[in-house]
């Protein structure tokens, strides 16, 4: 097993799917393989042809009903090595705001709708407090 399938086979168990494989041979693949290789035979011949049908493989993935105790306490509890995410700068969050503004008035523009007075108060207190 190389380690892309050890990758899939761990992903595959963390979401608790089960995995059937299915081989099937194309039954026509068969009889004409089966065939040549009684051809041979009858010739003499004693070795089995090269080209054996190759089986068509098929995954049927079910979904594995198990239920798993979780405490959200206990997670709570764990010491970690990160701190929890918190806010976003004041200046990223007005940056962003004053940039939806701006699209929003020319969305509004490109429809010949007015904007509203709040949007165009509300951008010139973003750029004062920038500047």
């Amino acid at each position: 097993m190389n380690n892309t399938e050890k990758k899939l086979d761990a992903l595959i168990d963390a979401l608790r799917f089960d995995v059937e494989e299915t081989k099937t041979f194309d039954s026509d693949d068969v009889i004409k393989w089966s065939n040549r290789w009684k051809t041979l035979e009858g010739l003499g011949v004693s070795f089995v042809p090269p080209d054996r049908p190759k089986p068509t493989v098929k995954y049927k993935f079910t979904k594995r009903d198990e239920l798993v105790d979780y405490d959200p306490q206990e997670n709570a509890n764990r010491p970690t090595n990160s701190p929890p995410i918190g806010l976003a700068p004041k200046y990223i969050h007005d940056e962003l705001r004053e940039g939806e503004i701006i699209s929003a008035m020319i969305r509004y523009l490109n429809t010949g709708k007015p904007i509203p007075p709040d949007w165009t108060g509300e951008l010139r207190d973003l750029q004062v407090a920038r500047s």
